[in-house]
């Protein structure tokens, strides 16, 4: 999505009518978006991207970030709709060019890479007073399977990540140290055996009976100790204080093993 890196906030919102009748962690997502927002006005509303884009620092679970974008809703000061299963919102055109007016002036508006809305026909307006202009060209070039197939990757990742997270190994804020290495993890093994995988080291890190203890981060983890934990693999017995260590098997071992078998080390 094209955004500019800074954008114009009026100080009239500190008596908006609509802005003071949300919640002060509504208010602070709702005036963090305007900056991510494109040239006009429209920007993605997923969860996941509200959480690791605009609010990347701030502890909200996604059930918390999916309320608070709730109330910006309710209040019309963000209008959502959906293409193609993807999530979208904009702020009324009013709204959004009386404060950004200035930031026009002596330059021209970056194309958007976020779809207009076209639940209406060409020339009609929607709730937000948003005109709309069909344009089935930026639309359709991104089909309904791949959009779909793209947010439930993100889900995917999304959701290992909060697993490691509740298990209090290692808790990392942001995710985007670590998305890429879910992403690459998830081409490989499902979600149910990454997580699996997981809980089985948390087990085997924190029980008596198991000589291995060392604390890695979920990116440590996935790329060093994922196929070691997989239930599969029986990380209990390996793992147990009185199990040869001739018979455990190392990293080594695993990606020479991987490489015999054409698997992506």
């Amino acid at each position: 999505m094209t955004v500019r890196d800074r954008r114009m906030l009026s100080n009239s919102i500190s008596v908006s009518e609509k802005v003071n009748s949300i919640s002060d962690a509504a208010a602070l997502l709702y005036t963090w978006n305007v900056s991510h927002l494109d040239d006009d006005g429209r920007g993605d509303r997923s969860v996941f991207y509200l959480k690791t884009k605009v609010f990347p620092g701030r502890d909200h679970a996604k059930e918390g970030i999916a309320q608070l974008r709730e109330e910006i809703i309710k209040e019309k000061l963000m209008i959502p709709y959906d293409i193609n299963g993807h999530e979208y919102w904009y702020m009324p055109k009013e709204t959004w060019e009386f404060h950004q007016r200035g930031s026009w002036q002596g330059r021209r508006r970056k194309p958007s890479s976020v779809p207009m809305p076209n639940t209406e026909k060409k020339g009609k307006q929607c709730s937000g007073s948003l005109k709309i202009v069909e344009n089935s060209d930026r639309t359709d070039n991104r089909s309904k399977e791949k959009l779909s197939k793209e947010k439930l990757s993100k889900e995917k990742i999304y959701t290992v990540f909060d697993f490691w997270n509740e298990q209090k190994i290692m808790v990392h804020k942001k995710i985007e140290k670590h998305e890429g290495v879910i992403k690459s993890a998830l081409k490989d093994f499902s979600e149910e055996e990454i997580k699996d995988a997981i809980s089985n080291y948390k087990t085997i890190r924190e029980g008596k009976e198991y000589f291995f203890n060392y604390k890695w981060t979920l990116k440590e983890f996935l790329q060093r100790g994922l196929e070691k934990f997989l239930t599969v693999n029986d990380p209990f017995t390996n793992y147990l204080k009185d199990t040869p260590a001739e018979e455990v098997e190392t990293m080594e071992q695993i990606i020479e093993r991987r490489r015999k078998e054409g698997k992506r080390v």
